[in-house]
């Protein structure tokens, strides 16, 4: 009698289902999306540059990701199959009443379409988003350091040094920025696009000892397969294939999809949720996070030495202009040198400066105990990620010469420096052997095959190639 009342009562009504949590209700999503992380997520805050007491800024100098992107055309293709697997989401909770996602999230799914700009046309493409970051962060620069960019602008050719790799996505940024920092100077000239072996901002291209790896390297390659091997790998596929409703596993690549899809998402229209990331939870979220840092630790980062000889020219190139400086001390011409590349040189980079070393390295078997990792793509290497190094001549009787670094606006820690400030000497003696020694010979080592070849249909979900199109 009690269910043919209860069943009374519920006619017309919704089946309540089983549900994990409503992304779409969640006020502190997770937003850390490894190298698919939007500049602004990484720049949250105050920007943190500031006077130097008893200083005087003579020059900045800059390294620069380009601004963010669309996926290049094999992705873009998997992308826009997600409409048939959004039908099959939605079918699997509307009409067998399988899944767990919330009535909010599938109506966003429901909603959701491919960005109108995202074909294979403009696959790898700056985006208007890109765009505009790189503009808001020229602007917030100029703001920051007047004396280097005073409004009477001189002869901009003589004084700035701008550079960037013959990709559309870096030349647009770097046109971007200028516009950004001359904004009402008379005249923008464009640089001449490098032609040539460009080592200084892409050596992963032209450096056969880094693509051919080291042979008596047992990490690269092995750690990240045997991580998506393992069971935290194993969890997310199986969680969000029962999630979506699916009786069976989703593939890997199909993950890789939803979770891209998810990320491209929110760097296109910051503002916005994305459908796709209610697919995954934020734990899940944490371990794609790590499979991306994972590899890109043993790519660019402190788990291979041959990793040294990528980031070894601009920080060349930094420290001889520096000592310019210091050796023609009336001369402060250029007043700025900005650099525009890809992920590879900007971690490798950072790995030369000795920056964000944990004390452990990453592996497969320590995702748990590497929550708390400095390592991290998302803080590191997001779009338009940028380090900029001010050389400043001082009056302190501590240090004639300083060097302040910033990493997203932020000061970037150093071992030896204060909050980012660093005496000159002192960086001499810590990155000179590095600078000095740095050589295109170094890349013609005897070297063995950098990829395992025990490749696996799991590791070409996150393969080199994709690394190189960053």
């Amino acid at each position: 009698m009690k269910l043919i009342i209860f069943l009374a009562l519920c006619i017309g009504c919704t089946w309540a289902r089983q549900t994990d949590y409503c992304f779409a209700g969640d006020d502190n999503p997770y937003l850390q999306f490894a190298t698919v992380t939007p500049y602004i997520i990484s720049n949250r805050g105050t920007n943190e540059y500031r006077a130097i007491p008893n200083c005087q800024p003579r020059q900045m100098w800059m390294l620069s990701r380009h601004g963010s992107r669309y996926p290049n055309a094999d992705d873009i293709v998997k992308l826009m199959e997600l409409r048939n697997v959004r039908d099959q989401i939605l079918m699997n909770h509307e009409q067998r009443s399988d899944g767990r996602l919330c009535n909010d999230d599938l109506d966003n799914l429901r909603a959701w379409s491919p960005n109108a700009n995202m074909t294979t046309q403009m696959a790898k493409e700056l985006t208007p988003q890109g765009m505009t970051e790189s503009k808001f962060l020229a602007a917030k620069i100029r703001t920051a350091f007047p004396t280097l960019f005073p409004w009477n602008q001189g002869d901009i050719s003589q004084d700035y040094v701008f550079r960037a790799t013959q990709s559309q996505r870096s030349q647009s940024t770097m046109r971007a920025f200028m516009e950004g920092l001359f904004s009402g100077s008379r005249s923008i000239p464009t640089p001449p696009p490098f032609y040539g072996n460009d080592t200084l901002l892409k050596a992963y291209q032209y450096c056969p000892r880094w693509k051919d790896g080291n042979e008596n390297d047992p990490h690269y390659g092995k750690e990240l397969t045997d991580f998506l091997k393992g069971q935290e790998f194993s969890n997310v596929i199986q969680n969000v294939s029962s999630r979506l409703g699916f009786q069976y596993p989703l593939s890997a690549d199909k993950i890789r999809s939803m979770y891209d899809m998810c990320r491209y998402d929110k760097v296109w229209a910051v503002e916005k949720l994305s459908p796709w990331c209610a697919v995954f939870n934020n734990e899940e979220l944490k371990v794609m996070e790590y499979a991306e840092d994972l590899e890109y630790y043993y790519t660019a980062g402190y788990g291979r030495e041959v990793n040294k000889i990528i980031g070894c020219f601009p920080l060349q190139d930094m420290m001889n202009r520096f000592r310019q400086l210091e050796e023609n001390n009336g001369n402060d011409k250029p007043k700025g040198i900005f650099y525009f590349t890809h992920t590879v040189t900007i971690l490798s980079f950072l790995r030369d400066l000795g920056a964000f070393q944990d004390s452990e390295p990453l592996t497969a078997n320590n995702y748990r105990n590497m929550m708390r990792r400095r390592w991290r793509t998302s803080a590191l290497a997001p779009f338009s990620s940028n380090i900029l190094a001010v050389f400043y001549s001082c009056s302190d009787s501590d240090a004639r010469h300083k060097v302040m670094f910033y990493l997203q606006g932020k000061a970037l820690p150093l071992d030896g420096c204060q909050v980012g400030l660093c005496n000159w000497e002192y960086l001499k003696s810590k990155l000179g052997d590095t600078a000095s020694q740095c050589s295109e010979d170094n890349c013609y080592g005897r070297g063995g095959s950098m990829i395992n070849q025990a490749i696996t249909p799991l590791i070409l979900v996150f393969s080199l190639s994709s690394i190189l199109l960053k």
